[in-house]
């Protein structure tokens, strides 16, 4: 569940992101397309990762790594800075 949300609450927030950076559809499609190209490559890693280390430390660490992401997002938006957002 967390991580369904947590991935897909930029498309909960495109209303609000549009209007609060001012952004066009093409400048929000554009960074939804950044945010979600680590996607397609990272799961491949952290698979033969987790297979050649074991399953434990990473459910830690991907998690925390998951929380830290959420938490600079909704910073980013707070603070009205596009490079917090971007930087994740």
């Amino acid at each position: 569940f967390a991580y369904g949300y947590s991935y897909d609450n930029p498309v909960a927030l495109q209303r609000q992101l549009l209007t609060e950076f001012e952004l066009s559809n093409v400048q929000y499609n554009l960074l939804y397309s950044i945010y979600a190209f680590p996607n397609m490559i990272l799961p491949t890693v952290a698979g033969i990762l987790t297979d050649k280390y074991g399953y434990n430390c990473f459910i830690i660490l991907f998690f925390g790594l998951m929380v830290m992401g959420q938490a600079l997002f909704v910073f980013g938006c707070y603070m009205d800075g596009m490079f917090y957002v971007l930087l994740i």
